[in-house]
């Protein structure tokens, strides 16, 4: 079960970075 929390916490953590990453690009284009 904590292996299991864990992965999802990176999981999260992950996908916060890449919306951040994504929002970045999106500046730079305009």
């Amino acid at each position: 079960m904590e292996v299991i929390s864990i992965e999802r916490s990176t999981y999260e953590e992950l996908l916060t970075s890449f919306n951040s990453f994504v929002t970045k690009m999106k500046e730079m284009a305009k």
